[in-house]
């Protein structure tokens, strides 16, 4: 039922996918389904470029006040990290901590401290 989704109680959330099983559709679902929640924290290797990730968890998550992360990501959309990375700080305030690292080879990890 819609209503007892708005109104549950869980208010911190956190997603472990070490073997990277979960798409980001899989997370756009599920967050859908936990729309209060104030803190999430997440580690899993998604399938498109992090700032279309911090969009949707912005729009999803109207209550959050606290974002941890340590995100792989496997698209090779991210061009431009120093913009994108000013940009995913914009879409809001949970974000202003999102660091970028780039490894040698060119991947790029999300992480907050």
């Amino acid at each position: 039922m819609l209503s007892s989704i708005i109104h549950h109680s869980l208010k911190y959330f956190i997603l472990l996918d070490s073997f990277g099983i979960l798409s980001f559709n899989h997370i756009d679902t599920l967050l859908q389904y936990i729309p209060n929640v104030e803190r999430i924290r997440l580690n899993f290797k998604c399938d498109v470029p992090f700032i279309r990730l911090a969009q949707m968890i912005s729009n999803r998550l109207s209550s959050l006040y606290e974002f941890n992360c340590y995100i792989d990501i496997l698209s090779e959309d991210d061009d431009d990290d120093i913009i994108n990375l000013e940009i995913i700080r914009q879409i809001h305030p949970c974000f202003h901590h999102i660091q970028c690292n780039i490894d040698d080879f060119g991947c790029r990890t999300y992480i907050t401290n």
